[in-house]
């Protein structure tokens, strides 16, 4: 039987409940996080995608966090608040896990 793409992306996909360590224990090998929030952010339980895990990347501004955009520092942007596609995926409920590495030339 050949798996289902979706069985394997499942497989990928770290679970909501993951916790911020186990999430840092597997980038040991994924290199993906440039920083795990712990605990996640998880503002509302309900909404048409509760129960799913988010990563954003290093290119969204939230709350106090200013992204870095794949660079050493982050640049000064002035931006403040919360991007407004994060805000809507939380409020729909899903469970904001950390930032992921962006590529410095993507900046550029």
């Amino acid at each position: 039987m050949v798996p289902r793409a979706q069985d394997h992306a499942a497989s990928l996909t770290p679970p909501s409940h993951a916790s911020a360590q186990t999430l840092r224990d597997h980038d040991q090998t994924w290199h993906a996080f440039v920083e795990v929030l712990d605990p996640p952010f998880t503002p509302h339980q309900d909404g048409v995608l509760a129960g799913l895990t988010l990563a954003a990347k290093d290119m969204f501004v939230f709350h106090d966090r200013e992204p870095r955009c794949g660079l050493e520092q982050a640049p000064a942007l002035g931006l403040s608040g919360t991007a407004a596609v994060l805000d809507m995926l939380c409020a729909a409920g899903v469970s904001l896990v950390g930032f992921t590495t962006l590529t410095a030339l993507a900046y550029e």
